[in-house]
């Protein structure tokens, strides 16, 4: 708080210490040792991080149970807590590629029905059904107002997209089929 502005005496207030105590620990710098260091000594996977981080790195989805199980298999006598901690501290930094789900132009559009609760003024409330179809090239969304999710509904909305379009793509992909 003296580092923000406050007087040494309005620090010691707000804290609920004495003076003597807030420039004892303005003279000491926290140790950056004992936020690194944990307690105790290390876990036996720790020998093992090269090996682990080999394994993800090759093949990062695997089970922690297939990793565990490897590095038995490699000579690890140690329980299975600290591999799951060390899968887990390492999984953190090797991430899942991504991978765009990109088409040409035209090539194709990813259809879906869906609903929306809508509330009037009067408190009364409705559930409206929509369609939505979007260009997965450009992005350009058409939505409709559907009265049901049926064969005939979709039939409509669809003639209705393509000629919001201006053409028919080459397929269409739906969610939920």
């Amino acid at each position: 708080m003296v580092q923000a502005g406050f007087s040494l005496r309005a620090a010691a207030r707000k804290a609920g210490a004495s003076r003597n105590t807030v420039r004892r620990i303005l003279r000491n710098e926290p140790s950056r040792e004992a936020d690194r260091r944990p307690v105790g000594r290390p876990p036996i996977a720790v020998l093992f991080e090269g090996s682990v981080r080999a394994v993800l790195t090759e093949q990062w989805d695997l089970p922690t149970v297939e990793v565990l199980r490897r590095l038995r298999h490699a000579g690890y006598t140690g329980g299975k807590n600290p591999v799951y901690q060390l899968v887990r501290r390492l999984r953190q930094t090797v991430t899942a590629p991504l991978i765009r789900f990109e088409g040409l132009p035209g090539e194709f559009i990813q259809c879906d029905f869906g609903h929306v609760r809508v509330g009037y003024d009067d408190g009364t409330t409705e559930i409206l059904h929509f369609f939505a179809a979007r260009l997965k090239w450009s992005r350009w969304v058409h939505v409709e107002l559907v009265e049901n999710e049926q064969v005939e509904s979709l039939v409509r909305a669809l003639l209705a997209a393509f000629d919001s379009f201006g053409g028919v793509p080459l397929s269409c992909v739906f969610d939920n089929p």
